[in-house]
């Protein structure tokens, strides 16, 4: 498996709604995290909800070899909100 080069963050400071940031997703690192927001309700779209943290990982990591896509996780005012 290749390493994907190492990314920095992208960085936005909105005047109004403030601090925004978005880097790749770190397998392991952010794994717990996703899984604690793909187990909510609301994202049961994704079908993901029966996922563990082994096989989302799994998942994340063989993403960007797939062809079909890279995941990033964004910030707003320095607390993680979206995927």
């Amino acid at each position: 498996m290749n390493a994907l080069p190492a990314q920095q963050p992208f960085t936005y400071l909105d005047p109004t709604l403030g601090a925004f940031e978005i880097r790749p997703l770190q397998v392991p690192d952010d794994i717990p995290l996703v899984r604690s927001w793909l187990r909510q309700e609301r994202a049961h779209y994704w079908g993901m909800q029966s996922m563990d943290e082994n096989d989302l990982a799994a998942f994340y990591r063989d993403l960007p070899e797939s062809g079909k896509g890279d995941a990033f996780i964004g910030y707003h005012q320095g607390y993680p909100v979206f995927l």
